[in-house]
């Protein structure tokens, strides 16, 4: 929450949320903000009962579907955090496709990822560890199935593909940065 403002988007729809902790949190910085969780059915089940009778239960909203499928249209922010390395690229570009399909007026896509660094590229030395290592994660339990960390140019021609342009990549004081997509 420390590193991107949220605060001038009007409803923030977090793909994959799971139990809405990144909603949640992004509600209790910014009250005046809407915030969907959309997830697998049987995750927004118990989303559902997760959130009842918080403080921030009537600004949040829970949706089931499946990202590859489409998304609820309307929102100005579609969030993913963690999303789109557990997807091959032609996936990742489904789902940002049926982002941009969907999104409002001026909306953008806002996901919290590992960017692999580069050589000529300085993050920290635990950032460059953790993000290397989350990496071998992705290889040694997924395989060849094409869930990987991307560096920051694979992450353009993603998005590219997805109907966006890669306006700025934010880095956190934790090993993931927050990759801000714009409309084309």
């Amino acid at each position: 929450m420390e590193s991107y403002d949220f605060s001038r988007f009007r409803k923030i729809l977090d793909i994959g949320g799971g139990n809405g902790p990144l909603v949640s949190a992004i509600l209790q910085r910014w009250p005046h903000l809407e915030g969907v969780v959309f997830d697998l059915p049987s995750v927004a089940e118990r989303t559902r009962h997760v959130i009842e009778g918080t403080a921030w239960s009537k600004h949040f909203a829970v949706q089931a579907g499946n990202a590859l499928e489409g998304v609820p249209e309307g929102a100005d922010c579609y969030v993913m955090s963690n999303f789109l390395v557990s997807l091959d690229d032609a996936a990742a570009a489904t789902v940002l496709r049926n982002c941009r399909q969907a999104m409002a007026v001026d909306g953008a896509v806002v996901t919290i990822e590992w960017v692999m660094p580069t050589l000529d590229e300085d993050p920290t030395p635990f950032a460059r560890w953790d993000t290397a290592a989350m990496d071998l994660n992705m290889l040694a339990i997924y395989g060849r199935a094409g869930w990987r960390v991307r560096t920051s140019a694979e992450f353009r021609l993603l998005v590219e593909d997805g109907g966006f342009k890669l306006n700025k990549i934010v880095p956190t004081k934790s090993s993931v940065s927050i990759l801000e997509c714009v409309a084309t």
